[in-house]
């Protein structure tokens, strides 16, 4: 690629992928993680039941089942998440093969949430039992629904094996700007702006460092 204009078309190209099959239908996303944390507690037969469900029900148009990161509740694994146009998506826990089946037959196909095997369900069955409304999202849960993530805001969202998918959540997109419209003291008085600063202990700014070694 030699210019932002390259970055931007690649971007577009696979947001409407990831939205829109070929056949113009909106895709559901099933994203299973596969960090090793996920393939250590079971993931991979997880992930394997839900593509051979896309194959033998013909849904390879409308489904994609996604192989993501670390999704970030590695007590929680297998995790598979599941992202229908237009809806919240709904976080499944402590998944196997046969739970993955029933997922997909029960909400992917037929649109009901399979809510005992929620991570709202799974944590607190009572509630459930009581009618209760229960957290389906990771997203509205206690622990996560403060938190606003920077860095790693397209873990276990993105699969880190497709670099389209990464660009298209605007992946080296500072980098393209940096080498096509930036000067070197532009860069670093942006990165001094920005407050950045190195984690080796004393915390110096890293625009700082970057000016020194400049100069």
């Amino acid at each position: 690629m030699k210019s932002l204009a390259e970055l931007e078309a690649v971007k577009e190209k696979t947001l409407k992928k990831i939205a829109v099959s070929d056949s113009g239908k909106d895709v559901t996303r099933v994203v299973v993680g596969m960090a090793t944390c996920g393939i250590a507690a079971g993931a991979r037969p997880v992930y394997e039941a839900l593509c051979d469900e896309v194959k033998a029900g013909g849904f390879a148009d409308s489904v994609a089942v996604i192989e993501t990161g670390c999704i970030g509740i590695c007590q929680f694994e297998p995790v598979v998440e599941v992202f229908v146009p237009g809806k919240e998506k709904v976080t499944y826990v402590k998944m196997t093969a046969e739970k993955a089946k029933k997922v997909f037959e029960e909400h992917i196909k037929g649109g009901n949430i399979v809510k005992e095997y929620t991570i709202g369900g799974y944590s607190d069955p009572e509630k459930l039992r009581n009618g209760e409304e229960v957290p389906y999202s990771l997203n509205d849960t206690g622990f996560y629904k403060l938190q606003r993530r920077v860095a790693l805001r397209n873990c276990g969202v993105i699969d880190p094996e497709d670099i389209d998918e990464y660009i298209a959540q605007d992946g080296y997109k500072a980098l393209g700007k940096v080498l096509t419209e930036m000067k070197p003291a532009d860069v670093i008085s942006t990165v001094l702006a920005s407050g950045l600063r190195g984690r080796g202990g004393a915390g110096f700014p890293t625009g700082r460092k970057w000016d020194f070694a400049r100069k």
